[in-house]
């Protein structure tokens, strides 16, 4: 059993709970829960820490007691209380922390250890857990040499790309409007099997920048998305609409179109719900959400 931290902001709301939904499929109420399903730490920009629980008791004395008694052991461990609610005085959160340590069996060590433990009260149940922290590597990749200032947020994109895959790493993703690739990094960080088309050539020439100055396999290319042949399970499209680049409606049926063509599921980010222009083309809309950004909205809707 795991123990999951997340956190967002009021803007970002809908999407975490989206991507909650198709990573542990639920959503959950609080900003922690507990589930079954083992998802990397670093999958989600929302999730914040991760703990494998060890073990569990209604009382800290009778936590202290399993761990004793089943000769709970770690070497270079750190003891680390997480609080979920309300406000422990630090005093007292060093006392759970020297109670518990104690019971540990092996070497503690303060600064850089092996593992970290964590101490949680969770809904008056005390539990011990492995501690790890998301490293951000959505924030690492926003270093990236090539940035457009209309592209998809790396956040977002990281999401986005959970909701495709969800948890099975044999599907096939493609971005057939990859801009500078934004949406292929995250994929290809996380393992998914992926590829990015642009009809631009600049474009495609900076993604492949990005993509190689973060030592990606090179999965992008030049492509026009009604000549793409291959099939795929999931296309991922953060449709062109206008800010920045010129587009049409009569553009935005087209690349709908060959969405339909070549995948069997799509992943759609729009500045509107396009819900007459999905029906044209034979996608039925199952959820959706919204992103909001002072005035601007973008929709996410995941279309079968």
């Amino acid at each position: 059993m795991y123990l999951y931290i997340i956190n967002y902001n009021f803007n970002e709301e809908q999407l975490c709970k989206m991507e909650m939904k198709y990573l542990f499929d639920f959503v959950p109420d609080n900003k922690y829960f507990l589930s079954c399903v083992d998802v990397d730490v670093n999958r989600s920009p929302f999730i914040k820490a991760k703990v494998k629980i060890v073990a569990e008791a209604d009382t800290l004395e009778k936590l202290k007691n399993i761990i004793i008694k089943y000769k709970i052991s770690y070497d270079n461990f750190k003891i680390k209380y997480i609080e979920l609610e309300g406000e422990m005085s630090l005093s007292l959160k060093h006392k759970v922390e020297d109670v518990i340590g104690n019971a540990v069996i092996g070497e503690a060590k303060i600064h850089n250890p092996d593992i970290i433990l964590s101490v949680i009260n969770y809904k008056n149940i005390w539990i011990i857990g492995e501690y790890k922290k998301n490293i951000g590597l959505w924030d690492i990749h926003n270093k990236k040499p090539c940035y457009y200032c209309n592209a998809l947020p790396t956040r977002i994109s990281r999401a986005v790309v959970n909701i495709a895959a969800k948890n099975n790493k044999n599907i096939r993703l493609v971005d057939p409007c990859c801009g500078i690739g934004t949406v292929v990094i995250e994929a290809l960080s996380m393992g998914f099997d992926i590829e990015g088309y642009d009809i631009n050539p600049k474009v495609i020439e900076g993604a492949k920048r990005n993509i190689r100055f973060f030592e990606y396999p090179d999965v992008v290319k030049v492509s026009d998305i009604k000549d793409i042949k291959n099939k795929y399970d999931v296309s991922i499209i953060d449709i062109p609409y206008g800010i920045l680049s010129i587009t049409t409606k009569i553009k935005q049926i087209e690349i709908l179109k060959n969405a339909r063509r070549i995948s069997d599921k799509m992943i759609l980010i729009s500045s509107n719900p396009m819900d007459n222009e999905l029906k044209e083309c034979n996608f039925s809309v199952i959820d959706r959400c919204q992103i909001l950004k002072r005035d601007f909205i973008r929709y996410v809707s995941v279309c079968i």
